[in-house]
């Protein structure tokens, strides 16, 4: 129910210990989605023609980014940048041609970083890189990962850390239960915990990575899971697609096709993700 997916199975060690441990995972195929608007399904060649504009309106945003990086002007929000170009089309887009590009812009651009994109950096939106090989899920959860990686371990669940002392002679990892000696620990804390200093750190940390956990945001992706009596959409499908005035619930996935349970799970990023 938590985290789900390997994302991009080339080379990558998550999907290598998966297939270490026999463990079974199933391909999610992004394409194979049907998309609900104006109360019917859309047709291939609408949804083509859906990808084909925003395909066209990021384009223009990346040139428009080039001429800004040339003349030296300050980074904008990847949602100025759109409404900039939108605003100057010879042709203007229809209520439902804006609608379906948001329903593109929430789904493709929004979950993948789990922000909105008037919170996106024109210049640095996409700088980043994915693993190639497409995506798997876990149908039976990703704690097969961790039970394959368990033994041996010594795993203290319940613990709640106050501090981390370190030294060349090593760490004291100091919890509600008492002290941890370590030669060395690696700390995967969420940035959250990190801003709000709730872990006390001797000595403190470096001022480069306390500019760095300042400086960092974080995004949302809330996921809800509806479980209903039968199955009433396509069993086969791997998405369901919602075009609405907005980007509230325009994402569904179809469990059932990995579970056989009569389950959708949606997805909201975002300010849709923080109010759901």
């Amino acid at each position: 129910m938590g985290a789900s997916w390997i994302h991009g199975i080339k080379n990558n060690p998550i999907y290598q210990l998966a297939q270490t441990g026999n463990i079974h995972t199933l391909k999610t195929d992004y394409d194979w989605i049907e998309v609900y608007s104006r109360g019917k399904f859309l047709s291939d060649r609408e949804q083509e023609a859906i990808d084909q504009r925003l395909e066209n309106i990021l384009e223009q945003a990346g040139n428009l980014r080039g001429q800004r990086e040339q003349q030296g002007q300050e980074d904008i929000s990847l949602k100025s940048a759109i409404e900039q170009i939108i605003n100057q089309l010879d042709r203007p887009f229809s209520t439902q041609q804006l609608q379906e590009l948001n329903y593109a812009l929430n789904t493709t651009i929004e979950h993948e970083y789990a922000a909105d994109i008037a919170n996106l950096s024109l210049y640095y939106w996409d700088d980043s890189e994915e693993m190639a090989g497409g995506d798997v899920l876990f149908p039976k959860g990703y704690g097969q990962i961790v039970d394959l990686l368990m033994p041996g371990l010594d795993l203290r669940l319940n613990q709640v850390v106050q501090k981390i002392t370190y030294s060349d002679q090593g760490v004291i990892v100091t919890t509600n239960q008492g002290d941890f000696f370590s030669e060395k620990v690696i700390i995967t804390l969420p940035l959250g915990v990190l801003k709000k200093g709730v872990v006390e750190f001797s000595p403190p940390l470096p001022p480069r990575k306390i500019r760095a956990i300042d400086r960092l945001g974080m995004g949302v992706l809330n996921k809800v899971y509806l479980q209903f009596p039968e199955v009433f959409w396509d069993r086969e499908t791997h998405l369901l697609g919602y075009v609405g005035k907005g980007g509230e619930w325009a994402e569904w996935f179809n469990i059932y096709r990995y579970t056989q349970q009569p389950v959708l799970l949606g997805f909201n990023a975002g300010e849709y993700g923080e109010k759901n």
